[in-house]
């Protein structure tokens, strides 16, 4: 892609995020979003269809990014969620503009992306489970490591890095995970 076309595309996921802080993803036009970017109407078509598009290229940027950020070395299963939650926040601006429209796609396509990363990791095991039990607690501690940081963002709040670890921590423990064996 040429580097006008990236500018522009950058301008426009920019001034969503902006625009959805401001006034709710409901409530955004876009021609609001055009004008917000420094483009007319016609460059926003030229690429994208459609504000939900614009919106699913932040999903896709965002998961990209956050799977970057939490990739699994050889260490364990809670250092991979603690990782996740806190990485979520380098993100806020572009979290806020999913959360205010798509919360339940952007799990989705985060946890699909996520899951097959972690299920059957050695250090992702749970004593006792059989593997099909395994992926659903997994699937349920990714859920809540990313509904925990998605909590503080839709009341506002800017929870630091350490409360994001801590509030993991917390869910882990919560469940008796323990140094790749669920304890209880």
């Amino acid at each position: 892609m040429d580097p006008r076309s990236l500018r522009s595309r950058k301008a426009i996921k920019n001034a969503l995020c902006r625009l959805v802080s401001e006034r709710g993803f409901s409530s955004v036009k876009a021609l609001d979003v055009a004008r917000e970017a420094g483009i007319n109407r016609s460059t926003f078509y030229l690429h994208y269809r459609s504000l939900d598009a614009v919106l699913y290229e932040i999903e896709d940027d965002l998961i990209k990014n956050v799977v970057g950020l939490t990739q699994i070395k050889a260490g364990a299963f809670e250092d991979y969620i603690k990782n996740l939650a806190a990485s979520l926040l380098d993100y806020s601006t572009e979290i806020r503009t999913v959360l205010s429209s798509s919360y339940a796609h952007f799990q989705r396509k985060l946890e699909m992306v996520l899951l097959p990363l972690v299920v059957g990791l050695p250090y992702a095991s749970f004593a006792g489970l059989h593997p099909e039990e395994e992926r659903y607690v997994i699937t349920f501690l990714l859920d809540g490591s990313i509904g925990t940081v998605a909590s503080f963002f839709r009341n506002h709040a800017s929870p630091s890095k350490e409360d994001a670890v801590r509030l993991a921590d917390q869910f882990l423990t919560f469940f008796g995970y323990r140094g790749g064996k669920q304890h209880g």
